[in-house]
């Protein structure tokens, strides 16, 4: 659900409870009325907290869901209501309200009907009574109340007000809260996939996903771990005619809700963008994927240097995922798409004494479509000189998450970079990328000269990788030039060889060109090297003069 709002929903370490508070399972209304705590009735009451419900009408009462951060003196601040529309979202009536005594009031609210992606026309008035919360354990609170009929949009009814009540949940507000019990992917969706959401939360709080049109990545934070509630950013992204407010951003909570063997059952993310801004609003409900198996994280330090080969899979497709991590921790990965090679590139950092590993740079190439998309979080965990597993959004499978699984491969350094080893030959690739081959000769000096089926001349230079000395991998340039060269402007492409256990040649690149904002990478796997020199031999191009082909 989307639309605006001017307020900045964020959790204080004192309150308890989750902005993100509607969950399956969760609600029900009914319960007792919470008058058996012996407080009072005009005793100050302190609401902070998770509720769940019911609103409306008896003859047509919905589920209803409620956060409230008891704010600096505990007796009112931001909140933020959910009701169920009839399985097709969640409305949101969200705004500030105070607890004068046992009375709630919260002028001036906001109403967003999902059905419609409407906002009501006219300011909503809540109202109520608060009882149970006169302490901090609150087993027994309840608020009876209702809001102003939401005018000027489908959820508007034939009566004034629309009642409802709230019954304090221990078991969402007081459950304990962690990156490790949130990290997972949830996915929602509406009647036939409508209005479909995804969330994946990694192990450092990154977020990333979808919603009705959006994009976006952000973070989750824990305030306090003994209470369920998350701090959650979010910065939107995607084309404007998708998503309207592509590149702003929201914040709000979130709430995890568990069944009775602690498995978790839901997300509930809520949001609401700042008060400059337009009014716009995320209501998310959520299930968990089942949880892959995974080791925990180690507490000695790891080491993520190596070249690594396996699998991703991203819903139900499974495609090869190979790759290396250099001394310096930038990566390049490469999945095979039939003829042609999609790329994951970027640099990751390894927490200090611990395996868990995070990128939030990286750079995906989907090779059917010739887009580049920024921005791409890999995160996962990593074991020196054995596997790398972990996740990133896919960009091409409407950024549902795609696992990976690789080992650790000894032909990293199987024997030190040796240039009299691919001096002298030629290595030649057929179908690069959708077909394209290429082929290249690398002489004494490391000179590399040759040309692919683009029309391009290819040279460069490749030479030992300096540290670690022992191991089999190579620097590498390329340029492509020429003037029958699809392309123009291809700048300088720059990374790494590795020589081959067959007598082959792995070339994996990737350059920016400044001058047109465009992103190249080359993947080049050959067979075995001959002695055969290049039948048409070109100079190496000058770098003053680069031209370009897509890839």
């Amino acid at each position: 659900m989307q639309s605006g709002q001017q307020r900045n929903f964020t959790a204080r370490v004192a309150c308890s409870a989750a902005f993100c508070a509607v969950l399956a399972g969760c609600g029900g209304g009914g319960g007792d009325d919470g008058g058996s705590t012996g407080a009072p009735s005009s005793a100050q009451q302190y609401p902070a907290g998770v509720y769940t419900g019911l609103a409306g009408p008896l003859s047509a009462q919905r589920e209803f869901i409620g956060y409230i951060d008891g704010g600096s003196t505990g007796t009112g601040g931001l909140y933020y209501f959910a009701k169920d529309s009839g399985g097709q979202g969640y409305d949101g009536l969200y705004g500030t309200l105070t607890v004068t005594g046992t009375a709630l009031r919260a002028p001036n609210s906001t109403y967003f009907s999902t059905l419609d992606s409407k906002f009501a026309t006219s300011p909503i008035l809540v109202t109520g009574t608060v009882s149970g919360a006169a302490a901090d354990v609150k087993t027994n609170a309840r608020i009876v109340g209702s809001y102003a009929n939401p005018a000027g949009t489908v959820a508007a009814t034939s009566t004034q007000v629309v009642p409802f009540t709230l019954n304090y949940s221990a078991a969402l507000t007081e459950h304990p809260s962690s990156l490790a019990l949130l990290k997972g992917t949830y996915r929602s969706g509406g009647a036939f996939g409508s209005n479909a959401a995804v969330v994946t939360v990694d192990a450092l709080g990154n977020v990333t996903g979808t919603n009705v049109g959006c994009t976006f990545t952000g973070t989750a934070r824990t305030p306090n771990p003994q209470r369920g509630i998350y701090n959650v950013t979010l910065t939107l992204g995607g084309t404007a005619a998708n998503c309207p407010r592509t590149g702003s951003s929201e914040s709000g909570i979130a709430v995890v809700a568990y069944d009775a063997a602690g498995a978790k059952q839901a997300l509930w993310i809520f949001t609401t963008a700042p008060a400059t801004s337009t009014r716009n609003t995320f209501v998310i409900n959520a299930v968990p994927d089942p949880e892959p198996l995974t080791p925990p994280p180690a507490t000695t330090p790891q080491v993520a240097t190596g070249l690594f080969t396996g699998t991703v899979a991203s819903g139900a497709t499974s495609d090869g995922f190979n790759g290396v991590v250099l001394p310096d921790n930038q990566y390049f990965f490469y999945r095979s798409k039939g003829s042609s090679y999609d790329v994951l590139y970027g640099s990751l950092s390894v927490a200090p004494a611990s395996s868990v590993f995070s990128s939030n740079n990286g750079i995906y190439y989907a090779s059917a479509a010739g887009t580049y998309t920024g921005g791409v979080v890999f995160t996962g965990d990593v074991r020196t000189r054995g596997a790398l597993t972990g996740s990133f959004a896919d960009p091409t499978a409407g950024n549902s998450v795609a696992q990976i699984t690789t080992t650790y491969s000894t032909l990293f350094d199987a024997r030190a970079a040796d240039l009299s080893v691919l001096a002298g030959k030629t290595y030649r690739q057929n179908g690069n990328f959708s077909g394209r081959s290429m082929e290249i000769a690398i002489d004494a000096a490391g000179t590399i000269t040759g040309s692919n089926s683009d029309n391009c001349t290819v040279g460069g230079t490749i030479a030992p990788y300096t540290t670690p000395s022992t191991a089999n991998l190579y620097t590498v340039t390329l340029i492509y030039g020429g003037t029958t060269c699809t392309g123009i402007n291809r700048p300088r492409e720059g990374g790494v060889a590795i020589a081959e256990a067959n007598g082959g040649l792995r070339i994996l690149t990737a350059g920016y060109s400044e001058a047109n904002q465009a992103r190249y990478t080359t993947v080049f796997i050959s067979g075995p090297g001959t002695a055969t020199p290049v039948t048409a031999p070109v100079t190496t191009p000058a770098a003053t003069t680069p031209v370009t082909t897509t890839s």
